[in-house]
Order: structure tokens, then sequence, then C-alpha cells
């Protein structure tokens, strides 16, 4: 296995593609960064979130080994088309209002953090809004790909059967969590 690529590495190959782009936030650890992309019609501002490693702090491991990618600018949002129906390939928020783009299948090791995001998750999400502007107009999304379930179906499959993934952890109070 390859190391994660550091928040300077990721940053100088945005800047050097996507001039456009640039660092937020550099926690050492972690990165953010914002900036416009336009697949057809009208620039979209994008942040991008990257947190690389795993931590270890007094017995819990902090870990987000996914990156997150959201839009910042309108016309994105839940309904964007007032009929009740969310954009395709969205991971809701906890708090049910926001969103960030699914972008590839997890499942399927698509990307790691040994991956450039300007080669990789950049290109994906202007091809997601491309396709999102193509959803805007036709009523379908041509985008194809895997989206995984959603938290909430999840918790209901969970209460109506038992999982074998269900684990009891000690940092959890003994509720339970997905093994992962």
């Amino acid at each position: 296995m390859l190391r994660p690529l550091s928040v300077a590495d990721q940053d100088v190959r945005i800047r050097r593609d996507y001039p456009d782009f640039h660092l937020v936030f550099d926690g050492g650890f972690v990165g953010a960064w914002r900036g416009p992309l336009t697949p057809i019609a009208r620039p979209y501002e994008i942040s991008v979130l990257y947190f690389p490693r795993r931590f270890y702090f007094e017995g819990v491991v902090i870990e987000n080994r996914r990156i997150t990618v959201r839009v910042l600018s309108l016309p994105i949002c839940l309904d964007p088309r007032g009929t009740g129906e969310r954009p395709r390939h969205i991971y809701l928020d906890d708090d049910g209002i926001g969103f960030s783009l699914c972008l590839y299948d997890p499942r399927e090791n698509q990307w790691s953090p040994e991956d450039f995001i300007a080669d990789t998750i950049l290109p994906w999400t202007s091809e997601w809004l491309y396709f999102f502007e193509g959803w805007m107009l036709t009523d379908r999304w041509e985008g194809g790909g895997n989206h995984p379930m959603p938290r909430k179906t999840i918790d209901v499959l969970r209460k109506a059967r038992p999982s074998p993934l269900r684990r009891n952890y000690p940092w959890t109070s003994g509720s339970a969590e997905l093994a992962g």
C-alpha cells in the first residue's frame, strides 16, 4: 500500500491543474479547497474536504478516508426542480438538510488517499455536474453508477432484522455500530 498523499502534495497538483482552486484550510492532516467548475453552461462553486490519515487519540480512532465534495452555489439543493425529487448520487448530512456528492462507489475502492484529487475527484465532480445539468433538463440521470444504500434505509433494515455486521464496542456505550 502506498502512503496517503499529504495536503501539500495534493495542493501542488490542484493548483497546477485547477489554478482557480485555493487551499482554504491546511491543518496538516486535513485540507480543504474551494474553487469553480464549469461543466457546460454555468460555474459551480465547489468545496473539497480531504482527511487522508487515521489518528488514534485516547483509545479512539479518528478517520474519514473518504473525501467530501460539496456544491456551494445554487441551484444545487435537495429539490432543485421543485418536484420533490432529490438529485441522484448524493449523501445526506446528518442534519437532513445539507449533502455531499457521491462520485464513486467506496465498496469498489475506486478512490483512495493515494490518488491525486486533481486527477480523480475534480474531473468526477465536473462529470457529476454535467449529468446534473442534463437531469435538470430531461428528468433522466444518464451518468449511471451505483449508489450505496442511504443511511436511513440501512437503519430501518437494522431494526427489522439484526445484522451480523453489528457489533458492540466499549466506546459506543453498548450501542451497536457497523463493523468497519
